[in-house]
């Protein structure tokens, strides 16, 4: 997604935050995300460290992002393949490295996840719910929109609701693809040695 090289931002340490910023670093540590969210260097990792330049921001948008990874009803493997297929969408590297092992564990085969690093349609074979997820997160994304076939589909296999907080996790996640990109944070969260668990350039 980004072009360039390096961060834009000096990642921030604990002592150089203000009172705002420490009631958001704080939360994220309280959050389910807990010590995951601070990097080798003892920093916040990925758009966390970048949302501390706007807390009250950061605060609303992280609080949304922990709803839709631990309060909705998706299953793990409806919720991991919506992000892999938004970061594969987006090439947000960060957002795959992180996600992708998750997805893995979720129960996305391999051969889906090499599909869409690689650019490709993902031949999901009997995976009606994978197919049907890809289809309706891929129109999202292309369009802003789907097609009624594909809205039926869609429904018919999550309902209403999951539906609506399906979409909420494409938007989280592009939100957090373009944040990423406009400050070129690609940090990478992944074994180094599983070329799987990167996306390409």
């Amino acid at each position: 997604m980004s072009n360039g090289v390096g961060y834009r931002l000096t990642k921030l340490t604990y002592e150089q935050t203000d009172i705002g910023q420490k009631k958001y670093w704080n939360s994220i540590l309280s959050s389910p995300r807990g010590n995951s969210a601070i990097d080798n260097q003892g920093h916040l990792a990925g758009p966390f460290d970048l949302f501390l330049r706007s807390p009250k921001t950061g605060t609303v948008v992280t609080a949304v992002g922990e709803h839709l990874r631990f309060g909705t009803n998706l299953s793990q493997h409806v919720l991991e393949l919506a992000i892999v297929i938004v970061a594969a969408h987006w090439g947000s590297k960060f957002e795959w490295a992180w996600h992708a092992p998750l997805a893995l564990k979720a129960g996305v085969e391999p051969h889906i996840l090499q599909s869409l690093k690689s650019r490709k349609i993902p031949d999901f074979g009997s995976d009606v719910t994978g197919a049907t997820i890809f289809e309706v997160v891929s129109a999202m994304l292309k369009t802003g929109t789907c097609g009624e076939d594909t809205y039926t589909r869609a429904v018919t296999l999550l309902g209403d609701s999951n539906l609506v907080d399906l979409t909420a996790v494409a938007g989280y996640y592009t939100q957090l693809a373009f944040a990423m990109g406009i400050f070129r944070l690609e940090l990478s969260h992944s074994d180094e040695k599983n070329e799987l668990m990167h996306l390409n350039p």
